[in-house]
């Protein structure tokens, strides 16, 4: 009788003994914004931080926000020119990480009815190696205005476009991939990027 008791015994301490590893095994996996987030596949871990085409804030009140201003379309830049080059800023950190570019269309680029200067390209890259875009969400929100934006606003409500960057890191200029996406021309964007960067395993 003894020895059926401690087996039940057993069993049970076992059971919860597992309910707790498989527990732990979940919270280690489950993502935060402030979480060290494994890579699927390799042996490197990322800490996620949101990034901004670097410009003019919307306020000053410590609120990341920021916009671009574009010129206006002159006829004399046309044909692919490159009217804006900034900087991609990180949020916190506020490391230089890539780039963002608006170009003019080419000639074949502009959509069917459309005039000359009523679209632009908008490119953005990461070139720095240990950053990258974080995958498998939308990483890529922009929002376009036409008048100065007068208050903060937050990444859900830049809806002209939102997408997902796929590219790689560059290893150097010739080997750079852009995202790329053809817009409805604005005076401003505000372009917004969820990127991480690698830091060590914490095991």
């Amino acid at each position: 009788m003894e020895n059926f008791y401690t087996s039940k015994f057993l069993d049970k301490v076992w059971g919860l003994v597992l309910i707790v590893i498989l527990v732990s095994f979940m919270a280690c996996n489950e993502v935060g914004s402030d979480d060290t987030v494994p890579s699927i596949g390799k042996d490197k871990c990322y800490t996620p931080e949101s990034s901004w085409a670097i410009g003019l804030r919307f306020t000053t009140d410590g609120k990341r926000a920021k916009y671009i201003e574009i010129p206006a379309y002159d006829v004399n830049n046309a044909n692919g020119a490159e009217i804006k080059w900034v900087y991609l800023e990180s949020s916190v950190r506020g490391k230089f990480i890539g780039a963002v570019k608006v170009n003019e269309l080419l000639e074949g680029e502009v959509p069917q009815g459309a005039s000359p200067g009523d679209f632009v390209k908008l490119r953005i890259r990461i070139d720095v190696d240990e950053w990258t875009f974080v995958p498998e969400i939308t990483n890529v929100k922009i929002g376009g205005f036409n008048l100065t934006p007068p208050d903060n606003i937050s990444p859900d409500e830049l809806d002209i476009h939102t997408g997902t960057a796929t590219q790689k890191t560059g290893a150097g200029e010739g080997n750079w991939e852009y995202y790329e996406v053809v817009l409805s021309r604005y005076l401003y964007y505000s372009v917004y990027v969820e990127s991480q960067y690698e830091v060590a395993c914490v095991e």
